[in-house]
């Protein structure tokens, strides 16, 4: 089942092979805070954004888009450990 995901991150994780639970854990955040900002129950806050920039070694504005211009992508699978990945 797709489903739009809010943030160029996912998919960008996605095509690498990385996990929401792999981001939660070189981020320090827990997994199911990682996955409801994944299906966009939350939003994503600048303390997280820095720590995924950080751990992907990309800048915010290619993992998260801009409010002017946001670029979407999509997720198809669920990730290790059943979470969803995006």
């Amino acid at each position: 089942m797709k489903e739009p995901a809010k943030y160029p991150l996912w998919g960008i994780m996605q095509h690498q092979g990385r996990s929401g639970r792999w981001l939660a854990r070189v981020t320090g955040f827990s997994a199911s805070y990682v996955s409801l900002i994944a299906t966009g129950r939350r939003p994503a806050p600048d303390d997280f954004r820095r720590s995924a920039a950080l751990a992907l070694g990309l800048p915010e504005d290619t993992l998260f888009g801009t409010e002017e211009t946001p670029l979407p992508h999509t997720i198809t699978e669920a990730g290790d450990g059943g979470e969803e990945r995006q």
